[in-house]
């Protein structure tokens, strides 16, 4: 069976490399004359066919791609340098070790217990609860973090009583990738597109926030409804347990007076200190007259050195440990073969095809990228999608600003389709394997899926067309 596996995998692939080449030549980029542009794309959409296909060997097939960029002179050093991203890559690591510190306090311990206290009460309230918290932590402590609390409190819960956790799995993982669009901290889509497109945190407060809020809340009517038959059966176990009500009485007490002790003041005040750091980013760099989205960056990094120094332990293996490298490694290389694209300008005749089809409206450019950032989510994760998709939209000669809510909405709405559009998708999918030796399968995800993640990003863009077009259009 695993043969015949690898055997079908080997054989799609190539069935991809010639596509990808007729493409090339259809296009016209590959010419006699001049192969440099066909050969760097036949080389990246072959490596993201390859990295979606063979997953558990992407960083050997990024390190080889770039290799033979290097070696063909489709890439330098100065523009790997430009295009690795590595801006994205500082704050990302900031935020890891900030959220390692507030793991190793507890602190995501005491709010989850704060929770439990006051939703545990019926199925319904808790249904509910579960989904707002899921979007809110997703918002302040971005995506990854969030759904291994949040699925690790599903599996406890569940398990005390007796139930399907898949159905709250996934309703968790469908808030968790709507609540990541509220704030630049949300995943790493929302990073990148601040820094591409020079966004702030107040303007995802402006703009993604209210669509976001929006689209949580009929999601939310939506799951209610799908999942009627497990809430009910979830709330009549509930209400049979007569000792819950009151053990989490006292666990409120508890966690009440926990958060107010001596342990608890340094993670809060480096949650605080981030939170209110990066909200209040843009104002401060214009009072202090520096670069913009300086303190963007910079923010989470001090944040991380005071968690480190709180720590009190050897800072080496917390960072040695507690920063996921692979995931950190796989970005810097994928963004630097993207950046081939642009360097080849390959993005910039996408670019100009798209402008082409849309003709330069408004309306049909969102519809266009908020749908092709969708299904290229679905098919091949979101951060990949939007790696590609931000390096077209900066060579637009459009304007450009509603488009990176666009693609933000897109990606991570979208993401929800299927079981690996989104990072949050497959871990929680990966920790139901491994605690509960159960298996969520791909039509298991794909039925609510369908439903959820196109009314999701159907009304995105009705509101980005509407505030953008319509109601805002400077």
């Amino acid at each position: 069976m695993h043969r015949n596996i690898e055997h079908l995998k080997i054989i799609a692939f190539a069935d991809i490399l010639i596509i990808v080449t007729i493409l090339s030549v259809y296009f016209g980029f590959l010419k006699p004359e001049n192969p440099v542009m066909g050969i760097t794309f036949i080389l990246f959409f072959t490596m993201l066919a390859s990295v979606v296909i063979f997953w558990q060997h992407r960083i050997p097939i990024l390190l080889l791609t770039i290799g033979i960029m290097f070696f063909l002179n489709i890439m330098s050093i100065d523009a790997f340098i430009k295009y690795a991203k590595f801006n994205v890559i500082a704050f990302l690591i900031g935020m890891m070790i900030v959220v390692a510190f507030l793991e190793e306090k507890g602190f995501f311990e005491v709010v989850l217990s704060l929770f439990l206290s006051k939703f545990g009460k019926n199925a319904k309230m808790f249904f509910v609860g579960l989904l707002l918290l899921s979007a809110l932590s997703a918002a302040i402590v971005d995506e990854v973090t969030s759904i291994l609390f949040m699925t690790t409190m599903v599996l406890k819960v569940t398990k005390k009583y007796n139930v399907s956790p898949v159905p709250y799995i996934l309703s968790v993982v469908f808030a968790t990738n709507v609540g990541s669009t509220f704030t630049v901290v949300g995943n790493p889509v929302g990073v990148m597109i601040a820094f591409e497109g020079n966004l702030s945190f107040i303007d995802f407060l402006k703009w993604s926030l209210p669509t976001g809020l929006l689209v949580l809340m009929i999601t939310i009517g939506i799951l209610l409804t799908y999942y009627r038959k497990e809430i009910r059966d979830l709330d009549r176990r509930m209400r049979m347990d007569h000792i819950t009500t009151k053990k989490l009485r006292k666990a409120s007490d508890f966690y009440k007076k926990f958060l107010v002790h001596r342990e608890m003041w340094a993670p809060l005040g480096v949650f605080l200190l981030t939170i209110f750091g990066l909200m209040l980013h843009h104002p401060l760099e214009e009072l202090l007259h520096l670069q913009p989205n300086s303190l963007l960056l910079g923010v989470p990094i001090f944040a991380a050195a005071i968690s480190l120094i709180q720590w009190r332990g050897n800072s080496i293996e917390v960072i040695e440990k507690r920063i996921e490298w692979p995931t950190l490694v796989f970005f810097i290389f994928f963004f630097a073969s993207v950046g081939a694209l642009a360097y080849t300008n390959i993005t910039g005749k996408i670019g100009e095809a798209i402008v082409q089809v849309t003709g330069g409206d408004m309306a049909k450019s969102i519809i266009v990228f908020i749908w092709l950032s969708g299904l290229l989510s679905a098919v091949m994760d979101n951060v990949l999608a939007v790696a590609t998709l931000a390096s077209v939209v900066s060579t637009l000669p459009t304007e450009t600003f509603p488009l990176w809510w666009a693609i933000l909405f897109g990606s991570c709405y979208m993401g929800n389709l299927t079981i690996i559009g989104s990072s949050a998708n497959v871990i929680a999918v990966g920790k139901v394997q491994k605690e509960r030796d159960l298996t969520i399968t791909f039509w298991q995800w794909l039925k609510p899926g369908v439903i959820v993640a196109i009314t999701q990003t159907f009304i995105a863009m009705l509101l980005t067309i509407l505030l953008h077009v319509f109601l805002f259009p400077n």
